[in-house]
């Protein structure tokens, strides 16, 4: 088979290697990246109820809420922010926040805690650099990948050239052997203990098998004519005594000679 076939055997080990590989890599990529987009969720999740005490804290102490924290009432804070707010234990104490992804550009992890005047502190924190990085590492791995594959496609496909060699020689073989080259044998390539090792003793024993059987058959042709040669010069030589003029003496000798030559056409065969 030609190196660029693509139904060879190299290319259908190497295909088979690369899908293995880029199954490993999808799965090994997406635990990678589902542990670093929890981390920066953790991490946003963290920064905001920091904020948030922060700003408890100075609302106690001035009376104020700081510059940076908007105060909202109930009614003024996204819906999901809300909701989250009201599954707390005690709504009037917990914090609450809630993962904002829905502008494809913009990403925000809202915050929000009642002041105790009925309002509640928000904060939202930003979430791009996050989001950006995630997708930077994303794209790593998809290159990592495509890169790797560029060295493995070609190292697998030159990894199973052993293996062709073998089978060649073994095709090869066969067609010695089914020309009438019946002394061809692959014989054992090395150490090795495959199935190829086994398809090749296989292959031999068979192609023992059938010499003797061919060499017992032409052993016993050639005795067979040999034996028929000895009545048959008695037979020629009767033949010959024969009245010449005789219609059944034209009748045998014709016979005769139709049997001398199929027994010389046996010994030729044989």
């Amino acid at each position: 088979m030609g190196l660029l076939n693509p139904r060879a055997l190299r290319w259908k080990i190497a295909a088979l290697t690369a899908a293995a590989c880029c199954a490993v890599a999808a799965v090994v990529g997406f635990l990678v990246h589902d542990a670093t987009r929890e981390r920066g969720l953790r991490l946003g999740h963290e920064r905001t109820i920091t904020r948030l005490i922060a700003a408890e804290r100075e609302l106690g102490r001035t009376g104020q809420a700081p510059p940076d924290i908007d105060v909202r009432s109930r009614e003024e804070l996204p819906g999901p922010l809300a909701r989250e707010l009201a599954d707390q234990p005690d709504p009037s104490t917990g914090y609450a926040t809630w993962y904002d992804a829905k502008d494809p550009n913009w990403y925000w992890m809202w915050g929000a805690v009642a002041d105790g005047n009925g309002d509640f502190l928000v904060v939202r924190e930003d979430m791009s650099t996050e989001v950006r990085s995630l997708q930077l590492l994303d794209r790593a791995i998809v290159k990592a990948v495509l890169a790797a594959l560029l060295f493995v496609v070609p190292l697998a496909a030159l990894a199973t050239e052993p293996v062709n060699r073998r089978l060649r020689h073994g095709a090869r073989t066969a067609r010695r052997i089914a020309d009438g080259e019946l002394d061809a044998r692959i014989g054992s390539a090395g150490r090795a203990r495959d199935e190829i090792t086994e398809m090749s003793a296989a292959v031999d024993d068979m192609a023992t098998a059938l010499q003797r059987k061919l060499e017992n058959e032409q052993r016993f042709t050639a005795d067979v004519a040999h034996e028929l040669r000895t009545p048959l010069m008695g037979l020629v030589t009767a033949a010959g005594l024969l009245p010449e003029d005789d219609e059944v003496t034209v009748l045998v000798r014709d016979r005769v000679r139709a049997l001398h030559a199929l027994i010389e056409d046996l010994l030729e065969i044989s």
